[in-house]
């Protein structure tokens, strides 16, 4: 974890296997600083604590931590974090995440609009015309392109490449500059091959990334009803997708 002290982390790995939170933080002697960055990045559950909790429990520990004594207030009930929250929490903390990648958690939205993804793209015919949402990975403008751009996208299946010619890059250049989550319409490229090179040739190129504002909201679709976190037990809802505007995922690499 980047920034994390490394004489902590060595005084973790010396302090293992700890019994609870209150042992590893006695034992390694960890303040409040480094407990919840741990928290932060869900580190603790394996001692049976979620990221809520860890958090929740951090909050009480006294800077420096105390070598005897009551580390922690009585166990709070609190709500369980959404998918989506568990999942914007992993890319801010760590730049990435083992839960739901952030177009699985969408796909509900993007199915309701008739959108690929890119198993559709790679078993498309050549000529075939798609429509393809993406989160943007590497875009780039080489020197020798003659003003081509290439995008690397991805979706919960795996990885597309976009072509963007200089007259489509002109008159989507907001979206080719900044946007974070793209919907590509365009045309099917490929070459057959022992192994297949797949392109979508773009016509045009909308900007979606206002959607990734609205992740924190959302729970998995295959675990039940897609619904906002704050939504009543018994309320099903579309989820106000304008979101926190604070929620970010890593910028894409970019090289001009």
């Amino acid at each position: 974890m980047q920034g994390f002290p490394e004489a902590a982390a060595k005084r973790i790995v010396a302090a293992r296997p700890a019994r609870s939170l209150a042992d590893l933080i006695h034992r390694a002697a960890l303040d409040r600083g480094a407990v919840e960055r741990l928290a932060e990045a869900d580190a603790f559950r394996s001692l049976g604590l979620g990221r809520r909790a860890a958090l929740w429990e951090a909050a009480a520990v006294e800077t420096p931590a105390p070598l005897q004594g009551e580390l922690f207030e009585p166990a709070a009930s609190l709500p369980a974090a959404t998918a989506g929250e568990e999942t914007v929490l992993d890319y801010t903390s760590t730049g990435l995440s083992l839960r739901h990648h952030p177009l699985a958690l969408l796909r509900p939205l993007l199915d309701a609009e008739n959108l690929a993804d890119t198993r559709v793209l790679n078993a498309a015919r050549r000529g075939a015309w798609i429509r393809l949402p993406g989160l943007v990975l590497v875009r780039q403008r080489p020197g020798s392109a003659k003003g081509v751009v290439f995008f690397t996208v991805e979706d919960e299946w795996g990885v597309a490449n976009l072509v963007v010619y200089p007259d489509l890059a002109r008159e989507f250049r907001a979206a080719v500059v900044a946007a974070r989550l793209v919907v590509a319409e365009g045309r099917v490229e490929r070459l057959d091959a022992a192994v297949p090179i797949i392109h979508l040739i773009v016509r045009r190129l909308i900007d979606r990334s206002a959607l990734l504002a609205g992740l924190a909201a959302l729970d998995d679709p295959a675990q039940g009803p897609w619904r906002r976190a704050l939504a009543r037990a018994d309320e099903v809802e579309k989820p106000d997708l304008r979101g926190d505007p604070r929620v970010k995922l890593p910028p894409s690499r970019d090289f001009h």
